[in-house]
């Protein structure tokens, strides 16, 4: 599923970005995964994946990470 601009906006604002941050915050997301909520990208060069519509890094965050579990 894919994130409208708007949406991702929310999101981002109800993670408690203001102001400039939900901008920067909703670009990254586009830049990063085109919106997509199921994004997978990797393996990175240390074999981790990156996940969502921000890509959080699987060995920084591994409690996302599904190819872990």
């Amino acid at each position: 599923m894919k994130l409208s601009a708007p949406q991702i906006a929310g999101y981002a604002y109800r993670a408690g970005f203001r102001f400039d941050g939900v901008v920067i915050a909703t670009a990254i997301a586009l830049a990063e995964s085109g919106g997509d909520v199921g994004q997978i990208s990797g393996p990175n060069l240390d074999g981790s994946f990156d996940y969502g519509v921000w890509q959080i890094d699987g060995k920084a965050h591994p409690e996302y990470d599904v190819h872990r579990l």
